[in-house]
């Protein structure tokens, strides 16, 4: 094992702490075994499993969000494509960087040392980024259904997407100086330099690692994002509720954006579930730093677990917004299978809608001038009851549905991309 933890949110290499010399070297190396063998269960095998599937799942919601069946904000759609962007470029980072050293040991001894120090920043850049476009397209919805009418709205994408790709670069700027690759010399039937990962001057400097990795991260890349996930999905849910009882005032639109801004708050939900392994490795590191100063407490094997724990939930985090988008959105789900060719259903027969409209127009003036004969042959005499609009339309649609099977032409009417939406007045 390495001389050096992979903390630092769960991701970087700590060299502020050191693993534990147990005077027990048997009972040590038997958890360290145990540890190891965990760790490649989950680093070497799942990791990579839902890398590959995050990848394709990230593509496919790019694909769609740009659709024009897909029926989102166009604002809403760029932002989840900086998210699905960022998603992928950590996942796969984090895979190269923690899952392939497991599964080849020439790429530990001699690759991995040389790529690492450079995959690092663009790791923190990529997670930074996934965090921040989280927070920027809470921000987004929040505007849209709290605020539907403010002046904000107005604004396009960028004011939404420049800032988090400003935040992450410049803030991760210093850790392309954190690492290095130094060398070991070994005397095996000659000289051999062995690569290895060594810390630079500033991953050394005791200010740097308390106030920059520990600290301000801890602030930049945990507190703040939560605290404002937290309040803006709050506001966002009591809308929605709120909403629900004012059902009649609300537009078409503003319910599709209701409808967005609740699957948002199920991805936040799952979103704060795979980070707050990360958050308590955290959390407790910087509690060391504060009770002990130089933070040289010894690093107890749960943290360790849950180090590379903390790897896979990322990873699942970042991978898993597409099953989410196709669980809650039957209008993503829709331009998904037809994209796949998956599509159980076939296209709406423009005929048999024209016939509910039909059906519902008739039964509404049958009612209103009493006169049921047509629409209830087998029924009771109508004096005896009221019929309600749902039924006289039902029966406006049997008595119209066999004209409408034989008109063959109604079919030709209907092209590739042609979208009929029936009001709820009609279904």
């Amino acid at each position: 094992m390495n001389n050096y933890t992979q903390t630092t949110f769960g991701l970087a290499p700590n060299y502020s702490m050191e693993l534990v010399d147990s005077k027990n070297n048997t009972q040590w190396e038997t958890e360290e075994n145990s540890l190891a063998d965990m760790e490649l269960v989950v680093e070497g095998v799942a990791i990579p499993v839902i890398t590959t599937l995050g990848l394709v799942g990230n593509i496919l919601s790019i694909i769609v969000l740009h659709s024009p069946g897909i029926d989102m904000k166009v604002t809403f759609r760029e932002v989840l494509t900086m998210l699905a962007i960022f998603d992928s470029l950590f996942i796969l980072c984090a895979s190269i960087s923690f899952s392939l050293p497991h599964l080849s040991e020439h790429w530990k001894v001699w690759i991995h040392p040389h790529l690492f120090p450079w995959i690092l920043p663009f790791i923190q850049i990529s997670l930074n980024g996934s965090i921040w476009s989280t927070v920027s397209v809470t921000i987004e919805r929040y505007v849209s259904v709290v605020h539907p009418r403010h002046w904000f709205c107005t604004f396009s994408s960028i004011i939404y997407i420049v800032p988090v790709i400003f935040l992450t670069v410049l803030w991760n700027i210093p850790r392309f100086m954190e690492l290095k690759t130094c060398y070991r010399i070994i005397n095996v039937s000659g000289s051999i330099k062995l690569p290895e990962i060594c810390p630079t001057f500033l991953r050394k400097n005791l200010s740097y690692t308390r106030d920059y990795i520990l600290i301000a991260n801890f602030l930049v890349m945990a507190l703040i994002p939560f605290l404002l996930l937290a309040v803006l999905n709050y506001l966002l849910f009591r809308t929605i509720q709120d909403s629900g009882k004012k059902n009649r005032k609300t537009t078409t639109r503003q319910k599709r954006d209701q409808k967005i801004a609740a699957i948002l708050i199920f991805v936040v939900l799952v979103f704060g579930c795979c980070n707050f392994v990360r958050i308590i490795t955290n959390m407790y590191e910087v509690c060391l730093l504060a009770l002990h100063g130089e933070a040289k407490e010894t690093w107890p094997a749960w943290c360790e677990l849950l180090t590379f724990l903390s790897h896979f939930l990322l990873v699942f985090n970042s991978s898993i917004n597409i099953v989410i988008y196709c669980w809650k959105d039957e209008k993503f789900r829709n331009v998904l299978f037809r994209l796949l060719g998956l599509s159980l259903n076939s296209k709406p027969n423009i005929g048999w809608i024209l016939a509910v409209r039909t059906a519902a127009i008739i039964g509404d003036t049958a009612m209103q001038e009493g006169s049921f004969d047509l629409l209830t042959k087998d029924s009771p005499d109508p004096s005896d009851r009221k019929l309600t609009r749902q039924e006289t339309t039902e029966s406006c649609i049997m008595d119209i549905k066999p004209m409408v099977r034989r008109n063959d032409t109604l079919d030709s009417m209907l092209e590739e991309n042609t979208e009929i939406e029936c009001s709820d007045a009609c279904l």
